[in-house]
């Protein structure tokens, strides 16, 4: 059934809309990669003036700021999103892609950000006009770029008790379409009075957690929403629709505003979990007439449009070309995963690092979140996400190797399993769980414990640790052991918290980070299970391209298609295999299919992975001593 409605020739695009960069990866009807494409916002559109793709600024003093101290204020300019959408499909066309072969198009945006339409910016989208970029009709051309650039590090994009500089623009046709300048994203920790009056207002956070999947977080777009309309009450009022970074893409694809779609919708704070509808309790405690700016609420696999006749005549789409509704990029990797097998894990080495698993009956409490999973209507996605991933770990590189990753890897060899009892905890922002602010901790074995591999120093309790001054260190590779080892533990004692498999049957790990053969190495001693990677490490935009075929066949077959059969209809690989010994028979074709997996990295010894547990009781322990003190600083 899937080879029919999919065809010989078509192809199927998907977009990742992430914190630093815009990726494309297209797959063909048998799922195989036929093209990839990129651009990093900071290189390629140096003009906005970001770093790591956002803009960040201290959060101004306000009684409903979080007393810790390190509230931080992150955003990213919504037109430099627009102006790589167009730069990155140039860069298509210059390649001669033939677009005219897409048979539909989906994406991934990264979760939680929100884009604020103002009033009238629907006409705009849909009088869209070939000759011009997108950029020029949906910016103001270069006037957005000059009043943009004013308000870079004053926070007035987003926080600010005044009105935007630029919003004497807002009433010239040639000004932006978007109320707010700079959208607040995923990194942002400057809303915490704002989840506190959510939780309150719906019965404390667990009762918020079983109603929309999560207790109110200060990156979920809910409480983001609520200190607009709190701080901005001009820009609110002027806004006629609210989009997710996901919702905002497909709604450049289609010309309208696009709804937003179940899988990402969760991550707000707003949804009601089981029937996949706005929560009314949620609305109301957030802001008021909210509802008619979120539109409706739709299933991930749902086409919500073809696109707009700007991409058929500038690049020549087809116009019968659909858009599948784009969901977060965390859902998306699940996709690109084929995650689904029981006690399966996926672990997403990105800006952020996520641990994610398909779940049946899912328990959402005070720790990590549940959201439909966006492949089948009938599972979950359980997830845990930390904000300290790669980014952290690039800091570390660079003071520690030289910038080198191959240096990187060397070092953190040199340091023996458990790191000689060593631990270190490193925060260059606000960490989401545990929420702790932003600094560096770092443990070591007392003096007496005997040597540096003793059984003492390694599986001792906590009070057998040292905990060290701020300005000492730890030699390169214990310092590179110590990131390592602590993230992965914390990945694994979270895990285990939620209810995850321990030790899971297998790892498929994503992410820039899965490239870094010595870091999964260390993953499969700690979690003590196998590790495979995808043929792509870019397993959001590929989980796109899934989803734009899903999407499309279950459009054609005029009901939900399970996911299964479109991975049934893959070349080579099936879902739930290695490359290794999964080859069809009497496959036409020697290449791989999208959804094949890498030789495994074989677990570490079971000794070693009990080790490693007494390693991880360790650390979840120092995680509640450094939040008893941060609550005792702030009382």
């Amino acid at each position: 059934m899937a080879a029919a409605l999919l065809g010989l020739d078509g192809l199927f695009l998907g977009f990742d809309s992430s914190t630093q960069s815009l990726k494309a990866t297209v797959v063909d009807s048998s799922l195989r990669i036929v093209t990839t494409e990129s651009l990093q916002y900071d290189t390629a559109l140096p003009h906005y003036r970001t770093s790591g793709g956002v803009h960040r600024a201290s959060a101004e003093p306000d009684s409903r700021t979080s007393s810790s101290g390190s509230a931080l204020r992150v955003t990213a300019p919504p037109a430099m999103w627009v102006e790589a959408f167009d730069l990155i499909l140039t860069r298509l066309k210059d390649a001669d892609f033939p677009f005219d072969k897409v048979r539909a198009v989906s994406g991934s945006g990264q979760q939680h950000g929100s884009v604020y339409w103002r009033r009238g910016a629907r006409a705009r989208l849909a009088n869209l006009r070939s000759d011009r970029t997108l950029f020029a009709q949906l910016c103001g051309d270069e006037r957005y770029r000059k009043e943009e650039s004013k308000l870079q590090g004053t926070g007035e994009g987003f926080s600010s008790s005044d009105s935007i500089k630029g919003a004497s623009l807002l009433d010239d046709a040639s000004s932006s379409v978007f109320s707010l300048l700079d959208s607040p994203i995923w990194m942002d920790s400057s809303t915490a009075s704002q989840c506190r009056e959510i939780e309150a207002a719906l019965g404390g956070p667990a009762a918020l957690a079983r109603l929309t999947g999560s207790r109110a977080y200060e990156r979920f777009t809910g409480p983001q929403v609520r200190r607009v309309w709190q701080h901005q009450p001009r820009e609110y009022e002027n806004t006629e629709r609210i989009s997710l970074v996901s919702s905002f893409g497909a709604s450049l694809l289609v010309g309208d505003y696009a709804p937003i779609d179940a899988a990402d919708g969760a991550g707000m704070n707003l949804m009601d979990l089981r029937t996949r509808e706005w929560a009314d309790v949620a609305l109301e405690a957030t802001a008021p007439n909210l509802r008619e700016r979120l539109g409706e609420v739709v299933p991930s696999h749902e086409v919500v449009g073809n696109v707009h006749g700007y991409y058929v005549e500038r690049f020549g789409f087809s116009p019968t070309c659909q858009v599948v509704a784009w969901s977060g990029d965390n859902p998306c990797s699940l996709a690109g995963l084929a995650l689904g097998g029981s006690g399966d894990v996926g672990i997403s080495l990105g800006t952020s690092d996520t641990v994610f698993a398909v779940v049946q009956h899912p328990q959402p409490g005070l720790e990590g979140h549940v959201f439909p999973n966006p492949v089948d209507p009938s599972s979950f996605m359980a997830m845990i996400c930390y904000k300290n991933g790669s980014l952290t770990r690039q800091a570390i590189r660079d003071r520690c190797a030289g910038g080198s990753w191959e240096s990187f890897c060397q070092l953190l060899n040199e340091s023996p399993p458990l790191n000689g009892g060593r631990m270190g905890l490193y925060y260059l922002d606000s960490e989401i769980i545990p929420p702790l602010p932003v600094g560096t901790h770092r443990y070591a074995p007392k003096q007496g414990d005997g040597s540096a591999t003793s059984e003492a120093a390694v599986r001792g309790p906590l009070s057998a640790l040292t905990r060290l001054d701020p300005d000492q260190t730890f030699s390169p590779p214990e310092e590179i052991r110590a990131l390592v080892e602590g993230q992965l533990a914390a990945m694994r004692g979270h895990a285990e918290r939620i209810g995850l498999q321990s030790p899971p049957a297998r790892i498929m790990a994503t992410g820039g980070g899965s490239a870094n053969e010595a870091i999964l190495h260390t993953m499969a001693n700690v979690f003590g299970c196998p590790v495979y990677t995808s043929t792509s490490t870019d397993s959001a935009s590929l989980g796109a391209a899934l989803r734009a075929a899903h999407g499309y066949l279950c459009h054609a077959q005029g009901s939900f298609v399970p996911f299964t059969s479109l991975l049934d209809h893959a070349s080579a690989t099936s879902a739930t295999s290695s490359s290794a010994n999964a080859t069809a028979e009497g496959a036409t074709s020697t290449a791989p299919s999208a959804v094949s997996l890498s030789e495994a990295i074989p677990a570490g010894s079971p000794d070693l992975h009990a080790r490693y547990g007494e390693m991880v009781a360790r650390r979840m322990a120092v995680e509640q001593q450094l939040l008893d003190e941060a609550r005792g600083q702030q009382a």
